[in-house]
């Protein structure tokens, strides 16, 4: 596959035949527990500095350091129950995210992801400091770019 069919494959929305589904852009969804496929891809995958994938056998993949990404209070868990550890690299396959659609008016599309593709605190842990939406980590969040 050339390297320009291999992005724009990903690029165009598509609308299945039944109108229902839109398939369109990637995110990482699954995670990678092969050390075997990871060696893989750090050695013969193509590394696309632009937005930090790698290319490996026709699929996308990113290294995500999480130090910084889970809560500082409590644990987080993977699907299969395997904790998050901090300072910790995992591996993701990026997958196409698979939209449903919720309402149509001629060509504009009201969308909601059929996964949950990411997730914030709502305000502190500490009930007694919270001080209401105006003040909460999520507010934070979506006032700035987030996708």
């Amino acid at each position: 596959m050339k390297e320009k069919d291999f992005y724009t494959q990903f690029g165009k929305p598509k609308l299945s035949k039944d109108g229902t589904i839109v398939l369109y852009g990637v995110y990482p969804q699954t995670v990678v527990w092969s050390q075997k496929l990871i060696k893989a891809i750090e050695k013969e995958g193509i590394f696309d500095p632009k937005n930090g994938t790698y290319r490996y056998n026709g699929d996308l993949y990113v290294k995500a350091n999480y130090k910084d990404n889970i809560r500082e209070y409590g644990k987080n868990y993977f699907k299969n129950m395997r904790e998050v550890k901090r300072q910790a690299v995992y591996w993701f396959k990026c997958k196409q995210i698979s939209w449903k659609v919720l309402s149509r008016n001629e060509n504009i599309y009201f969308l909601l992801s059929e996964k949950i593709l990411d997730g914030f605190s709502f305000g502190s842990p500490d009930y007694w400091t919270f001080r209401g939406y105006g003040e909460s980590s999520i507010r934070a969040r979506l006032n700035k770019d987030f996708f």
